[in-house]
């Protein structure tokens, strides 16, 4: 924080929401495991669940804040979507590595991400501009998911990143790879300057860090 002096962060499975563990003056909310933060005043404006498949208790999948920069004030939404991993764990089979017989898993889970994402993608557009959605999507950007959902939006890392960008290395049963599935996706009312992933500071995520500037000419 004191070296990138971010206008906003955004955390996913978390509980770091003490204002005592952030620095003096910032402004903290959480809505479950997600934390939004910036030394700038931050305002809640709503926050969505993840219904699919249906459940008693819903996981919350994202939660929108207004941020009231000196420059102006924009909406900014901290996600984290549902893994594949539960559905891909039941088609891997340590003897034969993947077993079709089980690939309706995968099925249902594809359909349940796709979904969710939907009716996200969709909540979202009635906030408006400008916009920033960041966070675990838990899917790469090649993803048809993603493409389908989030891909009318600026890619960060994808426009102005390096490398392969991985944030995360991830095991499912025999198999270790490494995947970017964390993103800042920005509407078109942004330019975006820089996007890079920082060094492991302890989590299962590197972070990931992205300079823009709200795009005067739109």
């Amino acid at each position: 924080l004191t070296r990138v002096e971010p206008d906003v962060v955004l955390l996913q499975e978390s509980a770091n929401a003490n204002p005592d563990e952030w620095p003096e003056g910032w402004s903290i909310y959480n809505a479950g495991p997600l934390v939004v933060a910036s030394p700038h005043r931050i305002t809640p404006v709503g926050t969505s669940q993840d219904h699919y498949p249906p459940s008693e208790w819903p996981p919350i999948d994202s939660v929108v804040c207004d941020v009231e920069t000196p420059r102006g004030t924009f909406h900014v939404c901290d996600v984290h979507l549902r893994t594949p991993r539960e559905g891909l764990s039941q088609v891997l089979d340590r003897s034969v590595v993947l077993s079709p017989a089980r690939s309706d898993a995968v099925d249902q889970e594809t359909a349940d991400r796709d979904a969710e994402s939907r009716e996200l993608r969709t909540r979202l557009r009635e906030y408006g501009e400008p916009i920033l959605i960041a966070g675990d999507f838990n899917m790469p950007c090649e993803s048809a998911i993603f493409r389908r959902h989030w891909g009318d939006l600026s890619d960060a890392f994808s426009q102005r990143g390096w490398g392969f960008g991985y944030t995360k290395n991830t095991s499912v049963g025999p198999i270790t790879y490494g995947t970017r599935i964390d993103h800042i996706l920005a509407s078109p009312t942004w330019s975006i300057h820089k996007c890079w992933v920082g060094p492991d500071i302890g989590s299962d995520h590197l972070p990931l860090i992205a300079e823009l500037s709200e795009n005067t000419t739109n």
